[in-house]
């Protein structure tokens, strides 16, 4: 077995089309192949499995894409730990029909019914080969648990993988590789190393990347900020290269998708993403570079947009791509300006489904703070054109890092969208709608409403909608230099009532109870997401009051906070979506990226964590 991720073996077993646990140490006569058209495939479970006293396993053919779904094999009930304090942590299945596309669902549980399950692994497009045992053992099909009510990494290598790595000089990629197919070579070591373990981890550090349900289930990596000059703080943007991830396989496609017709406009961070139909999504705008500093209290936040009076200079796109992930293809247009933070969600016109993008800032930033746009575009992205014409419709209130919401969608997108916040002037609508059928923006009035609301993310729990993440202070328009204490807002429950004549919004602060902590659920560039079967909603990591960097989440149910739980990384500026697929992660939270300051170090991370809800 290749050695550096964790797992444990058990007494070997053979039977035909029988689960056996991988030979133990000492075991190495060579077995027959397979017969004619039967195989063999090895599974090996990463980590440690505390607190499990039994488990169930299941094989399919194909993915696992609905919970009725049959299997070709299933083993019932069956302890966890065997003789001498072993346990079922790898697994070898004999005679099976060969194929390529198999799936494989462990469920582990608490107690000696299989009642109370705790843990999940899952695993899909595993291939069963004519061959032998011993060499099915010695590549095995590795498999991720995932704990319930907690958050779970994806794998990662071990420290005796890593150590064993690093001990090797390089000058390319290819003198690592022997080692570890994961390895590279870094240039200014000619060390290898690998920090990461991609397809079965995000392969790319991502600081504020744009994460997308797709409509087809799967999730779209795309672009953030991988590179940190720390003297300086200033963030540049990762290359064009969109991960792609499939929960059917439980893991990343491999290779990553490299669009071939993106230019340096498509490798931003900070943009903004809406799914369109099957694997295709919309990214708009975004930006090249940007600065960031947290340094004695003070936070510092600024766009790169002095050359921005010339379009073809400005590090701020004015892009608007269709992407699509099953064809690495892209189509676009251009917005006549660049603009940054605008409003960007799919609608339900009357005329069918567009993209509306909407306000946002005017660049270059003037000196005072009247650079909101109010103007609106309606554009249609299909796979043979791409263009925007102006709404018939204008903000009733210029701006820019609003939140938004959908209150009633269609399978054709949205028809009425809620917008808090972003607003330059306190005088002006705190909270407006977009009616998608007639094109028109409309004010709402918000009762007991903070004076200054910027960015964020609306997310419902059950019945409940949360802002969650955001700021007192436009940050990247205004106040360049702040002070880190003062700019994140407490988490906000909106009741929107539609009672009488005309909707109203009240605001009211969330009850976090227990949970408050000393941060009162305040903290910027933290990620939210809302879990619909779950009726819960999630504020990821984030910078805190005192300025440090969020290593938990706020677990928010339909009265308020619900739990606090740790995270494996600390980070800020992550991405965070729902699973929306019916298979073994339906459901969950997907988070990705962001970075970590330590001391005066700030590095951008890859690495993947997923929470499913109890």
């Amino acid at each position: 077995m290749r050695k550096g991720i964790n797992t444990m073996r058990a007494m070997h077993v053979r039977l035909p089309a029988m689960l056996v646990a991988l030979c133990l140490v000492g075991c190495v006569n060579e077995e027959p192949t397979a017969p004619s058209g039967q195989g063999v495939f090895t599974l090996a479970l990463t980590g440690t499995l505390p607190d499990i006293a039994t488990f169930k396993l299941a094989v399919y053919k194909g993915a696992l894409t609905s919970t009725s779904k049959q299997p070709k094999f299933a083993l019932g009930c069956s302890p966890y730990l065997v003789g001498n304090g072993e346990t079922r942590n790898a697994f070898t299945l004999q005679d099976m029909p060969v194929g390529k596309d198999y799936s494989v669902l462990v469920e582990y549980f608490a107690d000696d019914a299989c009642s109370a399950r705790s843990l999940l692994a899952y695993r899909g497009g595993i291939e069963v080969k004519s061959e032998s045992v011993q060499a099915a053992e010695s590549k095995p099909y590795y498999l991720q648990p995932v704990r319930f009510g907690a958050f779970t990494g994806m794998a990662t290598a071990s420290a005796e993988i890593k150590a064993e790595v690093e001990s090797r000089s390089c000058s390319t990629d290819q003198d690592c590789v022997s080692v570890h197919p994961a390895a590279t070579c870094s240039a200014g070591s000619n060390r290898c190393s690998v920090d990461s373990l991609f397809p079965l981890n995000g392969g790319v550090a991502r600081a504020f990347p744009s994460l997308t349900a797709l409509a087809d289930g799967t999730i779209a990596l795309h672009g953030g900020f991988s590179v940190v000059d720390s003297p300086t703080g200033t963030w540049t943007a990762t290359s064009s290269t969109v991960e792609h991830f499939s929960p059917a396989l439980g893991r990343f496609h491999t290779p990553a998708l490299t669009v071939d017709n993106f230019d340096s406009r498509g490798r931003v961070g900070m943009s903004s993403t809406a799914a369109l139909t099957g694997a295709a999504y919309a990214v708009v705008g975004g930006q090249e570079q940007i600065v960031i500093g947290l340094n004695k209290g003070k936070l510092a936040t600024e766009m790169k947009d002095a050359t921005c009076a010339q379009k073809t200079t400005c590090p701020v796109s004015a892009a608007v791509w269709r992407v699509d992930t099953a064809k690495s293809f892209s189509s676009g247009t251009e917005l006549s300006k660049p603009v940054a933070f605008p409003i960007v969600i799919k609608v339900a016109s009357a005329t069918g489904p567009k993209v509306l993008i909407a306000g946002g800032s005017d660049l270059p930033l003037p000196k005072n703070s009247g650079n909101r746009r109010g103007d609106a575009q309606l554009c249609e992205l299909t796979t043979s054109s791409a263009a925007c014409e102006a709404s018939a419709g204008k903000l009733n209130a210029a701006r820019a890092d609003a939140a938004i919401l959908c209150l009633v969608d269609s399978d054709d997108g949205c028809k009425e969208v809620l917008i808090v916040g972003g607003r330059a002037s306190k005088a002006a609508a705190m909270v407006e709608q977009y009616d998608a059928q007639t094109d028109a923006f409309s004010t709402v009035e918000a009762i007991g409403a903070p004076d200054l609301l910027f960015g964020g993310k609306l997310v419902r729990a059950g019945s409940a909608i949360y802002l969650l993440g955001a700021s007192s202070v436009a940050l990247f328009q205004e106040n360049r230099i702040t002070d880190v204490a003062n700019v994140a807002a407490p988490p906000y429950r909106l009741i929107v009532d539609d009672s009488g004549a005309e909707r109203v919004v009240r605001f009211e602060l969330a009850e976090l109870g227990e949970f408050a902590g000393t941060d009162g659920g305040r903290r910027v560039f933290g990620a939210a997401v809302g879990l619909t079967d779950a009726n819960q909603a999630l504020l990821i990591g984030g910078v805190l009051p005192n300025g440090k960097v969020a290593d938990d989440a706020l677990v928010f149910g339909e009265e308020g906070g619900i739990d606090r739980l740790p995270l494996e990384r600390a980070r800020f500026g992550a991405g965070a979506v729902e699973i929306s697929s019916e298979g073994p992660f339906g459901g969950c939270a997907f988070i990705a990226g962001g970075a970590d300051i330590s001391s005066t170090l700030v590095g951008s991370l890859s690495h993947v964590e997923l929470y499913c809800p109890k």
